[in-house]
Order: structure tokens, then sequence, then C-alpha cells
């Protein structure tokens, strides 16, 4: 699925991943490709982007990287609204 994820400063991560897990303000959940429409409010936790052949073709913002095998991607966030639509997850972070 495609991922966009945005703060106040501008782009932070757009590409393609396998599942998102998202810190939602009632408890964690996890965006599989194909999930129902959907739009959550975040809390504060960690987002975590993963794709099993990496993210060399992500735009990333500077000095974000994946992590151990270079398969997933970790960022921060205090809150944030997260939205999902035909193949689509963007996510508003703060």
């Amino acid at each position: 699925m495609e991922v966009h994820i945005i703060s106040p400063e501008g782009d932070v991560f757009q590409g393609t991943a396998d599942a998102v897990f998202l810190p939602g303000t009632l408890g964690g959940f996890e965006v599989l490709d194909g999930h129902a429409p959907l739009v959550s409010t975040l809390g504060k936790g960690q987002v975590l982007v993963r794709r099993a052949a990496g993210f060399s073709d992500a735009r990333m913002r500077e000095g974000l990287a994946p992590q151990g095998e270079g398969t997933e991607l970790s960022l921060e966030v205090s809150s944030g609204v997260a939205q999902t639509s035909e193949g689509r997850l963007t996510v508003l972070i703060d």
C-alpha cells in the first residue's frame, strides 16, 4: 500500500509498505494493504512502517533511516490522524 506521513514541517515518509502499526488513542492497531476505509486519531507512541523489500525507493525526511535489516522504519509521535482509502494510508503527525 502507498503510505504518506506528513508533519507540520513537511513530508516525513512517502513510499510503499506491507504493514503500518499506529498508536491509536484507544489502542494500537495495524493497517495492511486492502484495509477497509478508516479514520482514526493517534496518541503518543511509535509509528512502525514495515516492508520486506526494504525502503530503497522511498522518500524519507533527512535523518530518518530504516532499522534492523532495513525492513522497518520507526518514528515517535505525540498525536495525529490516520486515514486509509483505496490502498493508500495517509498519516498526519505532530
